[in-house]
């Protein structure tokens, strides 16, 4: 009967088999992403998968001189090749991890223990009892838990029944009756390997009565492992001295192994059933029996098949990486040589490349200045367009004042804002980082703001915060909270100012809020606008909160720029 695989906990499961063992998780190495990976598919029930990571894992393992990360993982593999009842490919890979192990060294015992112990459970399946026995107590040799020590010397007691050695057995199920608490569902488990061999050892012994017993254990647990083994055991008891009795439970066994979806199980409570049944039952017992044997061995051959492909083509891959290695040096020999071949050329080369580079420095410094001349012209142009529109602006509003002695006070106003307004708009056209990082430009900016009246708090304005903007974008945020500011000083009667600004994975929010007047009817006007249409242009969102008396919130979400 198979026990349950589970990676990396000692258990004791049904004690007819020997049971099987797994390495712990302690030392695993979080950087190997196979040996992870492993792990996730293996909770999923691909073995084959599993299997494949760990193969993947050793390798790499390997590369990095990590002994206890290859030993780790060729446990593993072998333990489930055990369970996939590859015994023979079992065998192979539990004896290659032993010379990675290092016996010194205490951290490793308990993936020694494991080893051992399924080279025990291996050889025991393939009848080398006494090969069996001497891994068995190697394994108890690096074993310092109770619970395995427990296990091992179970399956060692198996290993003697299996030769035949009943009163070897028979002692050591004597003493672990005496260890285990006997209401324990492991008490159970070994009472009935007591029993079984108390009644091959003694044939006028009748075990019934500790059979009941155990059964009644392994009931309260709701043990189906354990009563699953009794009838079993129960069925070849009554084989040859009560066939009713016999047939009664290879039938029960054969209810619970269906249950417990145990294939080998059921192939044996047919076997019993088969002989001891009537003859008209004993066709379809025979029929399901070989549909059972087809499907697993079909299963069996299948996995054997899958383990030694994964293997082939994890050699195969090391192979060819080796032959890549060797193509490399090749290359690197060719291009070493064409280097070699090349330096003859290369006075000639510098030589022609000094009369290049004095000549490019040449035309270097006629664009230059070039550039130059061409910012001068570009400064002209721009104080020209502050003259036309501000000065000139200003002479008319001037002569208006002069001429007219009845003043619309609203009217020159609004032609003084209109006039603030172009200035603005010309003074958006220029450069406003020049020398300065823009965090700091920016901090400098908003503080230029703060005063005894007006205090500014800013939060998170930092230099790594801006390097997915590029200049253009960081250019529009600037004058987006210029915008703000300026609204503010203008407009809100405020004395309180908070800018805070937060990184998220894919944008930037930034939340201004004071504690001023509010916008009436929540509507942006007049130069907040150019905010929404700046915001816009960057396709980001802002957002504008306000209740009268209240203050302004605005929440601006910006995409990452570059």
């Amino acid at each position: 009967m198979k026990s349950k695989f589970i990676f990396f906990t000692l258990v004791l499961l049904i004690i007819n088999s020997c049971e099987k063992s797994s390495p712990e998780t302690i030392s695993r190495r979080e950087d190997n992403h196979f040996y992870i990976k492993a792990w996730e598919v293996l909770d999923q029930g691909k073995k084959d998968s599993t299997y494949y990571y760990l193969n993947e894992a050793k390798d790499l393992a390997m590369r990095e001189n990590d002994s206890v990360g290859v030993v780790k993982s060729l446990v593993n593999m072998a333990i489930i090749q055990e369970e996939e009842s590859d015994n023979y490919g079992s065998l192979e890979t539990s004896l290659s991890a032993l010379p990675y192990f290092k016996e010194s060294d205490t951290a490793q015992h308990r993936f020694l223990a494991s080893n051992y112990n399924n080279l025990g459970v291996v050889s025991n399946s393939l009848k080398d009892y006494n090969n069996a026995i001497k891994f068995y107590n190697k394994a108890l040799l690096f074993s310092d838990d109770e619970d395995e020590k427990l296990m091992l010397e179970s399956n060692l007691a198996n290993t003697y029944f299996n030769q035949k050695k009943y009163q070897e057995a028979l002692d050591i199920y004597s003493n672990l009756l005496k260890e285990v608490p006997k209401d324990d569902d492991i008490y159970a488990r070994i009472l009935m390997n007591f029993a079984r061999t108390q009644s091959y050892l003694d044939a006028r012994f009748n075990p019934r009565g500790l059979f009941d017993k155990a059964l009644k254990i392994s009931e309260s647990t709701n043990n189906d492992w354990a009563l699953d083994a009794g009838y079993s055991y129960l069925s070849d008891y009554y084989l040859y001295k009560n066939k009713d009795s016999a047939y009664y439970f290879a039938q029960l066994m054969h209810k619970k192994s269906k249950i417990l979806d145990a294939p080998q199980d059921r192939m044996e409570a047919l076997q019993k059933m088969i002989k001891v049944g009537s003859p008209s039952t004993a066709q379809a017992y025979f029929e399901e029996f070989h549909r059972i044997d087809d499907s697993l061995h079909l299963a069996t051959t299948l996995s054997k098949n899958q383990f030694a492909l994964i293997r082939y083509e994890s050699e195969k891959s090391k192979l060819e990486n080796e032959q890549l290695k060797l193509e490399n040096i090749k290359k690197e020999y060719r291009i070493r040589k064409q280097q070699y071949l090349t330096g003859g050329f290369i006075f000639i080369s510098i030589s022609i490349l000094g009369i290049t580079y004095f000549r490019l420095k040449r035309k270097r410094l006629k664009l230059k200045l070039e550039a130059e001349n061409l910012i001068k012209t570009n400064k002209l142009t721009t104080y020209k367009k502050v003259h036309d529109v501000v000065a000139n602006g200003l002479y008319r509003v001037m002569k208006e004042i002069e001429n007219k002695e009845d003043l619309d006070k609203n009217s020159i106003l609004y032609k003084l804002e209109e006039m603030y307004e172009k200035s603005r708009n010309i003074s958006y056209d220029e450069k406003i980082l020049e020398d300065k990082s823009f965090h700091d430009k920016l901090s400098e900016m908003i503080s230029s703001f703060d005063n005894e009246n007006i205090q500014i708090f800013i939060v998170g304005n930092s230099e790594e915060l801006w390097e997915c903007f590029s200049k253009e974008a960081q250019t529009h945020i600037f004058m987006v909270i210029q915008e703000l500011l300026v609204n503010m000083r203008k407009h809100s009667n405020a004395s309180r100012v908070v800018l805070k600004f937060d990184n998220e994975t894919k944008y930037v929010n930034i939340r201004y809020k004071d504690n001023g007047v509010g916008l009436q009817d929540n509507q942006p006007k007049n130069g907040l606008k150019n905010t929404v249409n700046r915001i816009a242009v960057m396709h980001g969102k802002i957002n504008f909160e306000s209740s009268k008396n209240e203050g302004l919130k605005v929440n601006l979400e910006i995409p990452h720029q570059s």
